[in-house]
């Protein structure tokens, strides 16, 4: 079995900027199941703005993970890449997920 990535294994840098924190947990959790096309869909609702965060940084994207309560092990579920790279200069940075769901799994 491959080695699954993980939060510290697959994050080249963290935003460190004043007023940046990690997301709580996804609120709106649903699973979709289409059996025809054999697939699975998660979704949620989209997540609070961030922010404001102090000028300094840009962002390329968030990522979507199983929090363990360590690092190490929580396992990377999806990577949300921004059209446009969002740099941080006091506002706030919104994400919205897709209008089909977050993940898409082929069964």
């Amino acid at each position: 079995k491959p080695t699954e990535p993980t939060l510290t294994s697959g994050v080249a840098a963290e935003l460190t900027v004043a007023g940046y924190a990690r997301s709580a947990n996804l609120a709106g959790k649903t699973v979709n199941r289409d059996d025809a096309n054999n697939r699975v869909w998660l979704d949620a609702t989209d997540p609070a703005a961030f922010g404001p965060l102090a000028a300094g940084q840009t962002a390329a994207g968030a990522l979507i993970f199983q929090d363990t309560g360590v690092d190490a092990t929580a396992q990377l579920l999806a990577y949300e890449e921004f059209t446009v790279a969002r740099a941080t200069n006091g506002g706030t940075i919104t994400i919205a997920f897709d209008a089909t769901g977050i993940l898409r799994y082929q069964l």
